[in-house]
Order: structure tokens, then C-alpha cells, then sequence
């Protein structure tokens, strides 16, 4: 569930955003539908965003509202949408962002922009959440719900409270008895391999999660996670192997594995372990059957 208006308005609360600005990003950019076709109607607001996204544009766009043949939803600006391209996006973000400097100066500007960051953070998380907490094992005693729970299900609850020392305090704690650091690892193992890869849910095209972090202030609290994942010694389960015959190398997952190239009787040597901040996810191979 994304962030409410009652969070975005105390976010630019903070931010010492006029209220009235935020109400009004709120309504504009969750109902686009309603509340953009009758805006771009307003022709003094037309003439002014003529001057910044052309004459065409503008006039095409306002007609087809008006007319009900194009309509932009709640999806298209947020980015989950595949409906249009991120150009468009960003466009149209754009577009809502002049338009609410055109009737609340800058902190029109500022509503509109921590309201897409918020929201943002919220789209990121989710995809971090998923990636972070795949292969979480075991169980915790809750004393407020007096029942066992999933390791997963605490560590996720846990991330709502946006403090990565809970985390990892928390990570640790749930780890099974003959492993106390097996979920600690296994989750920095995650991250570690999350960094380079691309959110599908951000409207920002090409980005990494790494970048994402870095210059959302709603996503830094994750930045000690991503320190610690970048600087353990712990091992992290993966190794290089190596074919006796060939000599071909994989990084993968300990155990045992057969060259493909030169057959089942060739068992790959394990040269070497790879400590968690070493992993990098471009070498991993994908030979899970390897």
C-alpha cells in the first residue's frame, strides 16, 4: 500500500511545504483522471505551459482530455504501468510539477517532487523486501501474538521500522541454533547481489538499486545494510570451481557439479570460497544444473 495523504502531508510537513501545496500534489497526482482534463481546460495555465513544453503538445494533450480520448492514470505517472514509455513518464511528471508552480509557486514545485519521492521509496522497498528475505529460515517465539512465527514474516515487520541495526540485530537473533549467522548471512548475500540489478518498479530507467538508495533520502536508512554486505569477511556460501579438464570456471553455490561441457565424469575442483564482500551477481553463474 503506497504512503497515505495524512504521511505525504507530514513529510512536507517537514520539509516546510505549505499544506494547502501538498493537499493539492496529493489529489492532482493519485487522480489524475479527475482532476487534470478540467486544469489543462484553464487557458491562462495553457499559455503558460505552451512556453515550456511547445504549443503542440500542450494543445493535444488538454483536447484529448477534454474529449475523454486520453485519459492518464494513476499507474502511468506513478511508473507501474507498461501502458507508456518512461519518456512519457517523466513528461507527464513534468507537466503536473509546472502546474502546480503555476498556482503555488515553488512549494507547489517541492509537494509535487517529495510526493513522487515518497512514493518511490514505498514502490523500491517492495522489490527490496522480496529480494532481501528469500531463503530466511527457521522461527521466533513472539510474546505479543504468543505464537511461533516465520523468521521471514519478524525480519519483514522489522524493515517497517527503518532502522538497519534492528535488522541485523534481528536477523542474527533468528537464526537457527546450529547457525546463529545463517539468516544474518544469507540476507547479506542478498543485498550484496541486489545492488547491481535494476528496479523493474521505478520510473527511473536504467537505475540500480544501489543508485536508487543513494539518492532517495526515504531509502538511506538502508545504507548501513549495504555498507556491512560491501565489507563482511564472512563466506557467502558461493565458490569458484573449476573443471579438471578444461579448465573452464563458474562461480556458484557449494556442492557438487559436473562440467557440462566435458561430461559427468569430469567433477569441477572448488578452488576457492568467496567471502560476501567479494560476491559480485554478474559473475554468478546461472548453471544451477551445472
Amino acid at each position: 500500500m503506497l504512503p497515505s495523504w495524512k504521511e505525504h502531508k507530514e513529510y512536507c510537513r517537514q520539509k516546510g511545504v505549505d499544506e494547502h501545496a501538498c493537499e493539492f500534489a496529493n489529489q492532482l497526482i493519485d487522480e489524475p483522471e479527475k482532476n487534470l482534463p478540467s486544469l489543462l481546460q484553464n487557458e491562462h495555465l495553457r499559455k503558460h505551459l505552451y512556453q515550456i513544453f511547445g504549443f503542440e503538445w500542450v494543445f493535444w494533450i488538454s483536447t484529448e482530455m477534454k474529449n475523454y480520448w486520453k485519459t492518464l492514470t494513476h499507474g502511468e505517472l506513478h511508473g507501474t504501468s507498461k501502458k507508456i514509455s518512461y519518456d512519457d513518464i517523466w513528461k507527464f511528471r513534468k507537466l503536473i510539477e509546472e502546474i502546480a508552480a503555476y498556482l503555488y509557486g515553488e512549494h507547489g514545485r517541492q509537494a509535487v517532487q517529495l510526493h513522487f519521492e515518497l512514493d518511490e521509496a514505498d514502490h523500491v522497498l517492495k522489490e527490496i523486501r522480496q529480494a532481501l528475505l528469500r531463503s530466511i529460515e527457521g522461527s521466533l517465539y513472539d510474546p505479543s501474538e504468543r505464537k511461533w512465527l516465520p523468521a521471514s514474516s519478524l525480519v519483514n515487520r522489522v524493515l517497517s521500522s527503518k532502522n538497519a541495526e534492528y535488522v541485523l540485530k534481528t536477523l542474527i537473533e533468528t537464526g537457527p541454533r546450529n547457525d546463529p549467522l545463517k539468516n544474518y548471512r544469507t540476507f547479506l548475500v542478498n543485498m550484496r547481489k541486489l545492488l547491481q540489478q535494476k528496479s523493474k518498479a521505478s520510473a527511473s530507467l536504467g537505475k540500480t538499486f544501489e543508485e536508487l538508495i543513494n539518492e532517495n533520502p526515504q531509502l538511506k536508512w538502508l545504507s548501513p545494510i549495504i555498507k556491512e554486505a560491501k565489507t563482511s569477511e564472512l563466506n557467502s556460501g558461493y565458490a569458484v570451481y573449476e573443471c579438471p579438464n578444461c579448465k573452464r570456471k563458474i562461480t556458484i553455490l557449494e556442492g557438487n557439479y559436473h562440467c557440462k561441457n566435458c561430461g559427468p565424469n569430469y567433477l569441477m575442483k572448488k578452488i576457492s570460497d568467496i567471502k560476501i564482500k567479494d560476491l559480485d551477481s554478474k559473475n554468478v553463474s546461472p548453471e544451477a544444473d551445472d
